[in-house]
């Protein structure tokens, strides 16, 4: 089984306030007289979430290459270093001075940002990511209703997301496309994408990250749990959608369950309509961050 392997997972309770830009920020606030506990704990969960997500967004853009995943934590970290050495220039006048070498202050002023990784990767493969999602939340709204249920396909889903494409001007969104290779490429992130859908479609993504980042991640293990034990009508090798053991499963720390498993930060209409790609927009690129 593959797990994100969230940044909150390991940068979290004490180990949180060592990161050096923070501590730095902690220490100028004390220096200005400005210290507030309640804000720098804001602000350094906003933070955290905030990686949570660019990294989350790194694996659903490229599932199967982790080198992207590399880049990506290399520039989280050449970024945390500039701003570092951004408060150490503010704090000059507080007796703070800047002790890094000039090859090492060239490479993180010259570094590459995680947004400037992730941009290209998000429009590029538009049309994979809205149609593995959308195929996905097709899928399992149908199996919830048992009058719908035989109508639970891929090919079906992907029919959806062709005329989705026809009506939103979308090239590369045919049918035979997905099923052949958009769907079998981001199938393991496929429940990440629907999650993504999901939160806008039900307005979480207007609240603040450390708000919704939390249900996002109930809501896609949610999926994924369910999409493990729905064989779509039409497989013939009886394969479910998804597979535990393939696909990119979300930390048991950040999923809340009462006693009897069921997961309560999720977010779920149970209307198929709701789950229908052609009763929607062409969906937005991010939720508020």
């Amino acid at each position: 089984m593959k797990v994100l392997n969230l940044p909150s997972t390991y940068l979290s309770g004490d180990r949180l306030w060592h990161a050096p830009s923070l501590a730095f920020g902690i220490l100028l606030d004390r220096l200005r007289g400005a210290a507030n506990h309640d804000q720098l704990c804001a602000f350094a969960y906003e933070q955290l979430a905030q990686r949570d997500l660019l990294y989350t967004l790194a694996v659903m853009c490229s599932p199967n290459d982790p080198t992207v995943v590399e880049r990506f934590d290399a520039a989280v970290v050449a970024h945390e270093l500039y701003e570092t050495l951004k408060l150490i220039n503010e704090g000059r006048r507080f007796g703070l001075y800047n002790q890094l070498g000039s090859e090492t202050t060239l490479a993180v002023v010259n570094r590459e940002t995680p947004i400037d990784i992730l941009k290209p990767l998000i429009s590029t493969h538009k049309v994979a990511h809205i149609a593995s999602g959308y195929m996905l939340r097709r899928i399992v709204s149908l199996h919830q209703t048992t009058e719908e249920r035989g109508k639970g396909s891929l090919a079906e889903a992907a029919s959806t997301v062709e005329l989705f494409c026809d009506i939103n001007g979308l090239g590369g969104g045919k049918k035979q496309t997905i099923a052949r290779y958009l769907w079998p490429k981001y199938r393991s992130v496929s429940h990440l994408w629907a999650a993504w859908s999901i939160i806008q479609n039900a307005g979480w993504g207007e609240k603040d990250i450390y708000e919704w980042f939390p249900m996002f991640c109930g809501t896609a293990q949610w999926l994924l749990e369910q999409g493990a034990r729905i064989i779509p009508t039409g497989s013939t090798r009886r394969k479910t959608v998804l597979d535990l053991n393939d696909a990119w499963s979300i930390p048991a720390s950040r999923v809340s369950r009462l006693a009897d498993k069921t997961i309560t930060n999720r977010v779920w209409n149970q209307d198929p309509e709701a789950h229908d790609l052609r009763n929607m927009r062409l969906p937005k690129a991010f939720p508020r961050g």
